[in-house]
């Protein structure tokens, strides 16, 4: 174990202090070696030190002043970084109760100064603090000509040793990793873009438990190339979502081949923005003893093999949280007729007779007779969980363990589990081999089966998963599937199953009703109009778990193999609807669909913010153009116009543009359309005037949408050009995606 070895370090640490006392003064007993004492005294935390120095830019780098009483800004810690096996390069972390801080140093082998639980107390006043590649750290400025700022580099140890004082020995044990329970946590747009959330993980000592090695193969190592500036390996957590672990061709264990299986990890999580990168997070192992139990990981509290208990499932709802996955508890009782909401322990009819099939309350033991320590679960109407569980049916199940799947939540206005549909999948119950949900055991019938992608014969979104996203759309598809969810924000990782629904842009259409994670589901985007209205999970719950047919697009979304401009829909009662998009019709005078890159395109920066190369790039993973002056952290004041290669409409009676485009922190309508334009110019892009473009609902979604069909019918016998005009503020800068550019003739 990792803090095993800081432990024997601290004690080799006091033990070489000690014989260094006898080497000083013969005369000196080795035990009276003085433990240092700090003089200062922290007036300030490390979390209060980040916010009054964080600015929304990067680089910088000021001089931290005294405070407005005259004070100096002090705080204390204890290190939680050790630079001895040299993947740590010249920096100390350390971290209080509230948060971590890097601090640059220009010296190697701190560790045997600044052992790991190592407090200390620094004077900031008179020191630097400013951001590097987003990081906020104590250094030294240096001037950076690019940025045409300062940034923080490595501070001289002379510097340091004036600002700092030990206080006591290092003290490893209160050196405790914080658990990131899901990767999830540090890829979404909050992550990545929210000041208060950076400053409160940046730099802190982590663990994660059960991922694995992406590219583990039984080969490949930490880092490929000895003495290189390093390598990102990265790791993937039971949701799917991935993490870099960064290894430097220094470090001692560069060469490590990559373990297989699943395992746990520790180390310091770093952060460095790079416009190459998906996510600036990254992790930096201490040691290699930082990769720990793999073959056996430790799973995560509410997995199916580690399922929260009554106790800790109260305590999370009490806590405002609302988690999806497995408990255990005992069963007790059930609540008793015609009560809607419970409000008293006389409202549930504790012990093995019970009137009613539709409940069940499970306790921490199986004499639980507190309403405050239970949990109501619904059993649901026709169900595998209802026909096995009831206590009406089966009262010899009075104490018996059962374990339920579900979201954590208040149910009739107390504790509860819900979002269970109650399939064999669902729920396990002490002693009971509860067969599938059908005639063969262990087989749910409740699966979408499998066809040929036409109307009378629909994909299963499995098959579609299976086949991949195509690398050009298949229009008319068709696609069965379980309405399961829904994703909030960007990426196919957040995707959430359960209610209620935060955003009415797309759906998630699974095989099975229930058990399914970001692997196991097909994103569906909602266009604007009857098809969103009838479909989206936010303004229609009663749509989860239904089963659904639809026509549509399949190509990639969210990086996956998806649906899209979806034009039919059909639920299984037979109700359904929707309009057939209305195509562009005649000749096609130019296509651009940026599957592959910028094409003919030609990009005029015409200002560019702070520390910034470019407005728009080619985006890779979304297989679009993107355009954004979110940098570092922050918004900077840009301007930039993607144009296209001249368009011939000579020759024509008419035409009109289309293109596909998602807009995201545009904050309103009216400024997505004045910092997202469509522009045309009949000179050679000498002089530009403003398109509009009808289409234009969205200012806050990842889901691309049509510009609807914009009449050039003006610009007939002309030879033109298009731009796509991008601009931003300092205060806002939005994200402008873009594909699917089309002119026709009409």
């Amino acid at each position: 174990m990792i803090l095993k070895k800081l432990l024997y370090g601290a004690v080799a640490f006091a033990a070489a202090m000690g014989v260094a006392s006898c080497q000083d003064d013969i005369a000196k007993p080795a035990s009276a070696y003085e433990v240092p004492k700090a003089t200062l005294q922290a007036n300030t935390t490390i979390m209060e030190v980040k916010e009054k120095f964080w600015k929304n830019e990067t680089p910088y780098c000021e001089e931290i002043p005294a405070k407005e009483n005259g004070e100096h800004y002090i705080i204390s810690g204890r290190v939680i970084s050790a630079d001895r096996e040299g993947n740590v390069f010249k920096c100390l972390y350390l971290r209080d109760e509230t948060a971590a801080i890097p601090i640059s140093i220009n010296t190697y082998n701190l560790w045997l100064t600044y052992r790991v639980g190592q407090e200390i107390v620094l004077d900031l006043t008179g020191m630097y603090i400013g951001r590097y590649a987003g990081l906020l750290q104590l250094g030294f400025p240096k001037w950076k000509d690019s940025a045409n700022n300062f940034e923080p580099t490595f501070m001289a140890p002379e510097f340091f040793d004036e600002h700092r004082q030990l206080n006591g020995l290092p003290e490893p044990s209160k050196v405790e990793p914080l658990l990131i329970e899901s990767i999830d946590m540090l890829n979404t747009n909050a992550a990545l873009t929210n000041g208060e959330f950076l400053r409160q993980w940046q730099g802190q000592l982590v663990r994660i438990n059960n991922v694995h090695f992406k590219n583990a193969d039984g080969t490949a190592t930490l880092c490929a190339e000895y003495h290189s500036s390093g390598e990102n390996q990265p790791i993937v957590d039971a949701n799917g979502s991935e993490l870099n672990i960064r290894t430097s061709g220094y470090a001692s264990f560069w060469n490590t081949v990559l373990p297989s299986g699943s395992g746990d990890v520790v180390g310091i999580l770093g952060y460095y923005y790079s416009s190459a990168s998906a996510s600036p997070w990254q992790l930096v192992l201490i040691d290699a003893d930082g990769l720990m139990n793999f073959g056996n990981p430790t799973l995560p509290n509410g997995s199916e093999a580690n399922p929260w208990s009554v106790d800790e499932g109260i305590e999370k709802i009490n806590a405002g949280e609302t988690p999806m996955g497995w408990t255990e508890g005992f069963i007790v009782g059930t609540v008793a007729p015609e009560v809607e909401t419970v409000t008293s322990p006389d409202q549930i009819e504790w012990g093995a007779t019970a009137t009613l099939r539709n409940t069940v309350v499970i306790g921490a033991t199986p004499d639980t007779r507190d309403l405050a320590a239970c949990l109501i679960v619904p059993l649901p109407q026709g169900s595998r969980m209802r026909e096995y569980v009831a206590l009406a049916d089966h009262p010899e199940n009075l104490g018996k363990k059962l374990n339920v799947f579900g979201t954590l939540d208040k149910v009739m206005g107390v504790f509860g589990i819900t979002g269970n549909n109650g399939s064999s999948t669902e729920f396990h119950l002490e002693g009971v081999d509860v067969p599938g949900d059908d005639s063969n055991p262990g087989v749910p019938s409740t699966g979408i089966p499998e066809g040929s992608g036409t109307e009378a014969s629909p994909w299963n979104p499995s098959q579609m998963l299976a086949a991949g996203a195509p690398s050009a759309a298949v229009a008319n598809t068709y696609v069965k599937g379980y309405i399961v969810g829904f994703i909030p924000d960007k990426s196919i990782s957040e995707a959430k199953f359960e209610l209620p629904a935060t955003s009415a842009t797309n759906i998630l259409i699974a095989t099975e009703p229930s058990g399914n994670t970001s692997s196991t589901v097909v994103p569906v985007q909602l266009p604007a109009g009857a098809i969103r209205s009838a479909l989206n999970l936010q303004d229609n719950p009663d749509n989860f778990g239904k089963v659904v047919t639809l026509c549509g697009s399949f190509e990639k979304y969210f990086g996956t193999a998806g649906l899209k401009s979806v034009s039919t829909y059909k639920f299984e009662d037979g109700e359904g609807g929707g309009n057939t998009p209305t195509q562009p019709s005649g000749a096609t005078l130019f296509s651009e669909t940026f599957a592959s890159g910028q094409g003919a395109f030609t990009i005029d920066n015409i200002l560019l913010g702070s520390g910034m190369s470019y407005v728009w790039n080619f985006d890779e993973r979304y297989s679009c153009m993107k355009a954004s002056a979110f940098v570092g952290g922050s918004n900077h004041a840009s301007e930039a116009r993607l144009i296209s290669p001249e368009i011939d409409l000579t020759g024509v009676t008419g035409a009109q543009l289309t293109y596909d485009q998602a807009c995201k922190f545009f904050g309103s309508l009216d400024n997505c359309a004045k910092s997202a334009a469509c522009e045309i110019s009949a000179d050679g892009g000498s002089t530009w005037t403003a398109l509009t473009a009808p289409g234009l609902s969205e200012y806050d979604s990842w889901t691309f949408m049509s510009s609807g069909a914009i009449d050039l019918s003006a610009y007939v016998g002309k030879k033109v050009k298009l731009a796509f005009h991008y601009t931003s503020t300092d205060a806002i800068a939005g994200t402008w995606e873009l594909k699917n550019v089309l002119v026709t003739s009409k």
